[in-house]
């Protein structure tokens, strides 16, 4: 669980920089990793 918490860390990071760099489908691309690790998570 430690690891998915690190990698939804990681991927927040990289979302923040995209939207920053005016990447908008790169970060919906991480928005939606980040949703599909929380909810494998919540299972």
């Amino acid at each position: 669980m430690a690891e998915r918490q690190k990698q939804i860390r990681q991927l927040e990071a990289r979302l923040h920089e995209a939207v920053r760099n005016e990447e908008y489908e790169a970060a919906a691309r991480y928005r939606d990793q980040i949703r599909e690790l929380k909810e494998a998570q919540a299972q």
